[in-house]
């Protein structure tokens, strides 16, 4: 079973269709704070709409420009503030996927509304525009609540029967409409945010458009060319779209990005890490097993036989470099020692 890494929350779905943007009455009912932060997703929402009101009570001529700059800062920072509490639930150590969402939300769908409204008004002054930080706050808040309601979606599965009995991931189609709006409306607002990018690429892989997924992957790819995850998740694309070469060169990329992103941060080599190199070897086998078959049916094909020799090799070097790398207690090793025990020569 080939793997996606876990956690999308950490770096990740409604273009919320007019309908789903929720008013008052929605996020009232989700009062509690993030992480202790004293302030509720109401209560930082009513100081975003009295900075709003602030800015459309202002007499907006040319000689009150930076009394207009300043108002507009007073909107940004608290909408970044609901941001930053939304990460905090997102990037917790311990983590409900199904409580989560709940949370993540409370946070971040009246930031989407806002934000809206705050660049519809940004775009009318004739002060100094910060619409565009609107649309990467808009994006943001997209992100997170697309990846909160991704992870509960999986959570769901694993605790289903046929979850653990590993049958692929396929949102109903009610949850994949709500996924694309979500992704579609950061990617309106915000299309230089990569993270959306790769999301909507999971979106479509899981429900079997292989070649959108590659393109949206790819587009991810472009913004940040050191993008370990969307490396990962493309890898798994090709092998879908049979192009096993450069889906081998994928897993590669995506371990070797993830290796340097935690070398540059200073911190252990980690799940992205684990989980391109596990591909990796998945990948290997695989078509080891597949050259294998191809020897037995004909034995003097020497082509097919170098072809196992490589594939065996492959997937011995990457599992060896996993458990070698990663602590033994941690579920890549231990995945990685089971591989290495299955590779026969």
């Amino acid at each position: 079973m080939f793997i996606s890494p876990s956690g999308f929350g950490r770096g990740l779905i409604i273009a919320l269709a007019a309908s789903a943007v929720v008013g008052a009455a929605a996020y009232k009912l989700y009062g509690p704070t993030a992480g202790g932060s004293g302030e509720t997703a109401e209560e930082l929402t009513r100081t975003v709409e009295a900075a709003l009101e602030a800015v459309r009570k202002r007499d907006l001529t040319p000689s009150s420009t930076l009394r207009v700059t300043a108002t507009y800062d007073a909107v940004l920072a608290p909408l970044d503030k609901m941001l930053r509490l939304a990460r905090n639930i997102a990037e917790g150590e311990k983590r409900d996927p199904a409580a989560d969402y709940d949370r993540i939300r409370a946070f971040v769908e009246p930031v989407i509304r806002l934000t809206a409204l705050a660049r519809d008004q940004a775009r009318r002054e004739s002060g100094p525009s910060k619409d565009y930080r609107f649309m990467e706050q808009k994006g943001e808040a997209c992100q997170l609540l697309a990846a909160a309601l991704w992870n509960q979606l999986e959570a769901r599965r694993r605790s289903s029967p046929a979850g653990r009995d590993g049958v692929r991931f396929v949102p109903e189609p009610a949850d994949s409409e709500r996924l694309y709006a979500i992704l579609n409306d950061g990617l309106g607002a915000d299309p230089a945010n990569k993270a959306l990018w790769r999301l909507r690429g999971l979106v479509e892989r899981a429900n079997g458009l292989f070649g959108r997924a590659e393109s949206d992957l790819r587009m991810a790819l472009n913004l940040d060319g050191q993008y370990a995850a969307a490396w990962n998740d493309l890898g798994l694309v090709l092998i879908n779209l049979r192009q096993f070469d450069e889906a081998g060169e994928s897993f590669v990329k995506a371990k070797d990005q993830a290796a340097a992103a935690a070398k540059l941060a200073g911190r252990p080599l980690g799940p992205e890490y684990g989980a391109a190199l596990l591909n990796l070897t998945e990948f290997h086998l695989s078509l080891a097993d597949y050259y294998r078959r191809e020897t037995g049916i004909d034995p003097a094909n020497r082509d097919n036989q170098d072809r196992l020799r490589f594939h065996l090799a492959g997937a011995a070097d990457a599992a060896r470099e996993l458990v070698a790398n990663l602590p033994p207690e941690s579920p890549e090793a231990i995945e990685g020692q089971r591989l290495l025990s299955r590779i026969t020569y």
